[in-house]
């Protein structure tokens, strides 16, 4: 790993360390220049360029094609979070416009403050009757018929435990 200097970080204006954590360069004319999001800590701070290279990260410049307009456009597209709870899901991508900015980021509670959307949704979990339909589905696609106990050992197997009206 190499070691950098105060000076790699000059014109740089993202940073990395470690897996997950980011920084970016927020106004080169204040002390502490950096914002930084800490993954493992979650929780966010600022630094200069000394603190930058005294703990380890990696400068980097910023090489993209998003632009304003692109992160409008897509936070136009994306979906509303329902005004009544304010919740999206865990694994969420959300989107936030504030100003001439701009926030993307994944929420682990997803819990959601005013004007925040959701940019891509975390893959969802099967429901029961979802899981159900699939394994049918994969056994008449067979073109066999199944013998009942057979297929309350596969439905088993597959986490569907199968209760009867009386509860047993």
């Amino acid at each position: 790993m190499r070691n950098y200097t105060t000076g790699d970080f000059k014109n740089a204006t993202l940073a990395i360390r470690g897996s997950g954590d980011v920084a970016r360069r927020s106004d080169p004319d204040d002390a502490l220049e950096w914002r930084v999001w800490v993954e493992e800590a979650f929780d966010c701070g600022w630094h200069n360029d000394a603190s930058m290279a005294k703990d380890g990260w990696t400068p980097m410049q910023e090489q993209s094609d998003l632009s304003m307009d692109a992160l409008e456009a897509a936070y136009e597209a994306a979906e509303e979070v329902p005004e009544y709870s304010r919740a999206a899901n865990p694994g969420d991508t959300l989107i936030r416009l504030c100003g001439d900015r701009a926030s993307v980021w994944v929420t682990r509670d997803g819990y959601c403050t005013e004007g925040v959307r959701i940019l891509r949704p975390a893959p969802r979990p099967l429901t029961e009757a979802e899981k159900i339909q699939e394994i049918l589905n994969d056994l008449s696609g067979a073109g066999f018929m199944v013998d009942p106990v057979l297929l309350s050992r596969h439905l088993a197997e597959h986490g569907v435990r199968v209760v009867s009206s009386d509860g047993e």
